[in-house]
C-alpha cells in the first residue's frame, strides 16, 4: 500500500539483507518516505538466520533505527555456533550488530530462560 508505505507478504516468505535470511508464513514491512525498511514483523514458523546463529520463534519484530529482532515464541530459542551455546526464553532481543542476545519479559510474569554452553577443552 503506496498510502500507508506498508506491504504484505504471505507464503514461503523469505526476507534477505546481506548474509542474514528470515524466513517465515507472513510478513509486514513499513518503509518511510523514501522507501527504506523502518520495521518488519514476521510470523508464523519463523526462523532467523545468520552465518554462525539460528534462531526459531512465533513472531519476529526487526526494527532498521536499532539493527534489533524481538524474537518471541513458546520458547524462542537461539542457536549461538561461535560461542558454542543454546539460549531459550518467552521473549529474546537479538541485538544484529553486536551479536548479543538478551533474554527478558517485560508482562512482569516469572518465565524460566534457559541457556546452555559447551565447554571448550
Amino acid at each position: 500500500s503506496d498510502e500507508t508505505r506498508t506491504a504484505h507478504y504471505e507464503g514461503a516468505v523469505k526476507v534477505r539483507q546481506g548474509t542474514d535470511v528470515i524466513d517465515a508464513a507472513v510478513a509486514d514491512a513499513v518503509m518511510d518516505q523514501e522507501h527504506k525498511l523502518v520495521q518488519m514483523t514476521a510470523s508464523n514458523n519463523v526462523v532467523v538466520t545468520q552465518p554462525n546463529r539460528r534462531a526459531t520463534g512465533d513472531q519476529v519484530v526487526y526494527t532498521a533505527a536499532n539493527d534489533t529482532a524481538i524474537l518471541t515464541g513458546n520458547l524462542a530459542m537461539v542457536e549461538d555456533r561461535e560461542r558454542e551455546a543454546v539460549t531459550k526464553s518467552a521473549k529474546l532481543t537479538l541485538h544484529l550488530r553486536d551479536a548479543r542476545i538478551e533474554a527478558n519479559d517485560d508482562s512482569g510474569n516469572k518465565k524460566r530462560v534457559k541457556t546452555t554452553h559447551r565447554i571448550q577443552k
